[in-house]
C-alpha cells in the first residue's frame, strides 16, 4: 500500500488569507487612488462651473447694461423723429397757409382788375357828352328890337359813341345884344363854356374829370 502524503490545512488557510489581506490591500490602494482622482477631477469641475456661473453673470450684466443703452438710444431717436415729423407737420401747415393766404391776394387782385376793367367798359361803353349850348331869340319890339341870348350847356348820353335819347339843355344866364355878330358869338361861347365846366364840376364831382366838354358851342336860333 503505497503512502499519500497529507494536506497541510493551516497553511493552506493562512496562504488563503494572506492572499485575500493582500488583494483588499491592492483594492483599498486602488480605491483610494481612484476616489482622490475623482475628487481632484470634482474640484477641477466645480473650480470651472464657478468660473462658468461668474462670466454668465458679467455677459448676463454686460448684456443687460447693453440693452439697456440700446433701449435708452431707441427712445431718443424715437422722440427725435417724433420731433422732427411735428416741425415738418408745422412747416407744412404753415406753407399750405401761405398758398392760401396768396392765392387769397391774387384772387382779391384779380377781381379787382376784372371790377376795374368791366367799369372801365361800362365807362366806355356808356358816356355824356358836353357842349356849351347858346340860343338866340329875336325880340321885335314896338320901340326897339333886341337879341335875346340863353348860354348853358348840353349833354348827350352816348352808347359805345352813338348818341342815344335826346339831348338835354340847361340854361345858366340870360343876356340881350342889339346884334349878335361872331365877337358876341366867341364871348357867349366862353361864358357858355365855363358854366358847363362849373356844372360837370359840381355836379359830377371828382368823376368830371372823366367827362368830356366839347369846344364847338351848339347854337340853336
Amino acid at each position: 500500500m503505497a503512502y499519500t502524503p497529507m494536506t497541510d490545512t493551516p497553511s493552506i488557510i493562512m496562504s488563503f488569507v494572506f492572499g485575500a489581506i493582500v488583494c483588499a490591500g491592492i483594492a483599498h490602494f486602488l480605491y483610494k487612488r481612484h476616489a482622490a482622482a475623482l475628487y481632484l477631477s470634482n474640484d477641477t469641475q466645480s473650480k470651472h462651473i464657478s468660473e462658468l456661473e461668474t462670466k454668465l453673470t458679467h455677459q448676463a450684466e454686460e448684456f443687460s447694461s447693453q440693452l439697456t443703452a440700446k433701449t435708452l438710444e431707441h427712445m431718443s431717436e424715437l422722440d427725435r423723429l417724433a420731433r422732427e415729423r411735428r416741425r415738418l407737420d408745422e412747416d407744412h401747415a404753415c406753407e399750405i397757409k401761405a398758398k392760401v393766404r396768396e392765392a387769397e391776394t391774387r384772387a382779391y387782385k384779380d377781381g379787382k382788375r376784372q371790377a376795374e376793367l368791366r367799369a372801365d367798359e361800362k365807362g366806355k361803353a356808356f358816356s355824356v357828352i358836353v357842349r356849351p349850348f347858346i340860343r338866340k331869340i329875336r325880340d321885335e319890339g314896338f320901340l326897339k328890337k333886341m337879341n335875346r341870348l340863353e348860354i348853358g350847356y348840353q349833354y348827350q348820353l352816348q352808347i359805345n359813341g352813338i348818341p342815344c335819347f335826346a339831348p338835354h339843355v340847361v340854361i345858366e344866364q340870360h343876356y340881350e345884344e342889339k346884334e349878335v355878330n361872331q365877337e358876341v358869338i366867341e364871348r357867349m361861347t366862353r361864358l357858355a363854356i365855363e358854366a358847363a365846366k362849373v356844372a360837370v364840376a359840381i355836379q359830377a364831382g371828382p368823376a368830371g374829370a372823366f367827362i368830356p366838354i366839347a369846344d364847338s358851342p351848339v347854337i340853336e336860333g
